[in-house]
């Protein structure tokens, strides 16, 4: 009896001691993308790379700006706008004749596609348009950043006025 008892306790720890088999990592996502493919959460510093552009964006500093954007990258504007490269971002601000005050209210940065680098940030800014000290417009901006190794290559933004 003493023996059988030895022997279901030995049974019992070389049981144990069996790691468990391998699985694959569960994926948390939200939500899918136009792929189909799962949504997850981007790289927080995706978010920082758009957190810096918006500190140089309020001091107009379009030299600082321009190492934020690749070479190549696509603008498409609230008002239908489109265009490439940073030159042509930069004489489309030039261009507006109001002076801009506004708060970043969020920003987040999701993953499209795990199979491919990068990452889509979305911000949301509440806006102020002024014309010689006058309030013309209030705003609620919405923008998208793709951030690919450390630049933007595509950014687009929305514009709802408010009363």
């Amino acid at each position: 009896m003493r023996l059988l008892a030895i022997a279901c306790l030995a049974a019992t720890l070389l049981g144990a001691c069996t790691p468990a088999p391998v699985s694959e990592p569960v994926v948390c996502a939200n939500g899918f993308a136009p792929t189909g493919k799962p949504v997850t959460m981007g790289s927080e510093s995706s978010i920082d790379l758009v957190k810096a552009i918006d500190v140089e964006w309020a001091k107009l500093d379009m030299e600082a700006m321009r190492r934020f954007y690749s070479d190549t990258c696509r603008f498409e504007w609230n008002d239908g706008d489109q265009f490439q490269g940073f030159d042509a971002f930069a004489a489309k601000l030039a261009q507006d004749t109001l002076d801009y005050s506004w708060t970043m209210m969020w920003a987040f940065a999701v993953d499209d596609d795990q199979d491919e680098p990068g990452d889509w940030v979305h911000a949301g800014f509440d806006e102020v348009g002024t014309l010689n000290g006058d309030t013309v417009e209030t705003a609620f901006i919405e923008e998208w950043y793709f951030v690919l190794e450390g630049q933007v290559h595509a950014y687009s933004n929305s514009k709802r006025l408010l009363p």
